[in-house]
């Protein structure tokens, strides 16, 4: 860091007062007056000349130079990477910053059917809203207000009311019988109901073994049925039907398909020596199948039977407790809500249904009011822009090739651009990319550069898709669009991808910085108009003690690495100090950025050191004396040993700013070309 201008001027002067003690203690008032012949052989002492001339403070500052932030690139929908601009390319508007081959996912294609079949419902729902308040309350309508009301009033009496005698009874009936429940599950099962299950295990064991032997049987029949058919098949060549329904040969070991059977059915009559056999395989075939479905049906048998035979056995779970235990709680909870006085809360909840059933039923004899009807014919159309942008995103889900590239603007993109979407700035901004690039020339009157996304901006997106090569749908998907101020770098990446990669939606594919702010402008015949501004700049610091040697606007040269010097400025300033904190003996320091001038574009020097040079008048035209002529007096000021023919004399002299060995003399009568005595 650069080291303190007033530390540097007090050593300095330190310096000199020590040389000029030194001075005097050697030519001292006592060993010469201002009179006395100079000896000019004494080589000791040598002279220099008072100046006319500016003083400066010149300071180098290491700095960096740089753009501003990169902005991360990420796909809007997945897909198959096909091209991607080369890393430290250098993209303008309108240029494809990467390609990709687009896949849609059953998954994707199910999200838009479900969003189209939700939109539909909400327009469907408006719509009725809508009609129903259109028209006047109907009859079936007005009863049910009626019973409504009916109800809540009835519900509010019996709560106020004593319960009825059978209410009571039909409380205790129903824990009475929750009571016997949960003694069934407690009581241990008796020695007969245990006899009784083991029979109906081995009964059923029985009933497995003869399902068993029966579908073996059927099973046999079959195999020799089928084998006897494809026999006589081959010998009589009937066509390859018979393989393609996997009949013969009969390599299977489960029955015929029921394509086979259909087909043996079709085909019955046309195959007149086959007749018999046909018929016997069919026979064979469904005799089998309801075998094997007997005897599935005996193994369920038989596991329930064993299922309840190892339920008596065994003691009853917490789940098989709990629940009767529960319906007994339950039941008599309400048998003592029966016999106790109703809670204020209850009886509340009750008087707001009341109420609210009354207010109902007065709405629906009043009418709907201007409010109510407005609201609903909001929300139809609201529901039926839904739909339309559903059936747009649907419709937008093609299998092809995709493009994205760069447009200019502030406002970054953040939704599709479809028919019927809202109006905003990222539309009109979209317009003014689409008219800068050349689009919409026979537009005519068509065109209007507003925000709203009409027949004209469909048309030059068509236009545009036409030129990319892509389907012409006259919408963009989210992702299609990269919105940057402008004119941007592809930042280099040990992660780049490479082509052929799958690429997600919504992850980072690359990255991007912007080098220069291009704002773009539209009048009404569409001429179009360009500023540019450079984002290089150079990011450096100053100490804290040397803040007063720049300002906003302060001229500065930089020297590039390759030794060449470009001018700038400093357009911002730190306002708070940066302390270090790394334990270095370094001073507080205020960040510094500078602007190159002439927007002159470095990318290749991007993230370089450079020396930043900064020179500061500090006083224009002046008096100055080598600041080793200085002489400082016992008494305490300065003074200057003037040389003349005759000898020397000392002048009391006013100092003034000090720069690069020079100190300027105020308030003297001294000239320009005055020989003053400096030591050797």
């Amino acid at each position: 860091m650069i080291r303190s201008r007033k530390i540097l001027i007090l050593g300095i002067l330190l310096l000199v007062s020590i040389v000029v003690a030194g001075y005097l203690l050697l030519w001292g008032p006592g060993s010469r007056s201002e009179n006395d012949e100079l000896d000019k052989s004494d080589n000791s002492v040598s002279t220099a000349v008072l100046e006319t001339r500016d003083l400066r403070v010149y300071k180098e500052l290491d700095g960096i130079l740089k753009y501003g932030d990169s902005f991360s690139v990420s796909p809007g929908n997945s897909g198959v990477l096909t091209y991607i601009a080369p890393q430290g390319s250098e993209l303008t508007r309108g240029m494809v910053i990467y390609r990709f081959y687009r896949s849609i996912s059953e998954t994707e294609y199910l999200a838009a059917d479900q969003q189209v079949a939700s939109a539909e419902a909400s327009l469907i729902q408006a719509q009725n809203n809508l009609e129903n308040l259109k028209e006047a309350p109907s009859k079936s309508q007005i009863a049910s207000a009626n019973a409504s009301v009916s109800q809540a009033e009835l519900n509010l009496k019996n709560l106020m009311s004593d319960p009825e005698a059978y209410e009571i009874s039909s409380a205790n009936a129903s824990v009475a019988q929750a009571k016997i429940n949960l003694d069934n599950v407690l009581t241990t099962p008796s020695d007969a109901s245990l006899a009784a299950a083991e029979l109906s295990v081995q009964q059923r064991k029985s009933t497995l073994a003869s399902s068993e032997s029966a579908m073996d049987t059927s099973w046999i029949s079959f195999r020799m049925a089928r084998r006897a058919y494809c026999e006589a098949a081959d010998n009589l060549d009937v066509g390859s039907w018979i393989n393609n329904y996997e009949i013969c040969p009969d390599l299977s070991q489960t029955g015929l398909t029921p394509e086979a059977v259909d087909e043996l059915i079709d085909r019955i009559f046309i195959e007149e020596a086959l007749i018999d056999l046909a018929n016997s395989l069919i026979n064979t075939h469904v005799n089998f199948e309801s075998a094997n479905t007997s005897y599935e049906t005996a193994i369920l048998s038989l596991q329930v039977a064993e299922m309840d035979l190892q339920a008596l056995n065994q003691s009853p779970s917490d789940d098989e407790l709990t629940q009767p235990s529960e319906n007994l709680q339950a039941v008599e909870e309400q048998r003592n809500y029966l016999q106790s006085d109703p809670e204020q809360l209850a009886i509340d909840q009750a008087t707001q249904s009341l109420n609210a059933a009354r207010e109902q039923r007065t709405e629906l004899n009043q009418g709907v009011d201007d409010n109510e009807l407005r609201q609903a014919e909001y929300s139809l159309q609201s529901a039926s822009l839904n739909l339309q942008i559903a059936l747009s995103n649907r419709d937008g889900l093609v299998n092809g090739p995709s493009a994205v590239m760069l447009m200019f603007g502030e406002t970054p993109a953040w939704r599709d651009f479809a028919p019927n979407m809202s109006p905003g700035i990222d539309i009109e901004q979209l317009k003014i990319n689409l008219i800068a690039l050349g689009y919409g020339d026979g537009l005519g009157d068509q065109f209007t550069l507003d925000q709203n996304y009409d027949a004209s901006a469909i048309s030059m997106v068509k236009e545009l898709q036409e030129d990319l090569g892509l389907t012409q749908t006259g919408r963009l998907d989210f992702g299609d669009i990269v919105f940057l101020p402008g004119i941007s770098l592809v930042e280099y990446s040990s992660t780049f991808p490479s082509l052929g990669s799958n690429i997600g939606a919504n992850v980072p594919l690359m990255s991007l910085v912007p080098i220069v702010n291009v704002n773009t402008s539209v009048d009404t015949e569409r001429q179009v108009s360009e500023t540019t501004k450079s984002l290089q700049n150079i990011e450096t610091s100053i100490d804290v003690a040397d803040k007063d040697l720049i300002d906003i606007g302060t001229p500065v040269k930089i020297e590039l690495p390759d030794e060449s010097i470009i001018s700038g400025k400093v357009t911002e300033i730190g306002r708070t100090a940066v302390i270090p904190s790394n334990n270095q003996n370094t001073d507080p320091y205020l960040e510094v950025s500078i602007q190159v001038d002439n927007n002159v574009n470095l990318p290749e020097w991007t993230g370089a050191n450079v020396i930043v040079s900064i020179t500061r008048e500090l006083a224009d035209d002046v008096l100055a004396a080598p600041v080793t002529s200085l002489m400082a007096l016992l008494g305490g000021g300065y003074a200057l040993e003037i040389y003349k023919d005759i000898g020397t004399e000392l002048v009391p002299v006013t100092v003034g700013v000090y720069s690069d060995g020079w100190i300027e003399i105020k308030d003297t009568e001294l000239l320009d070309g005055t020989r003053v005595v400096v030591p050797k």
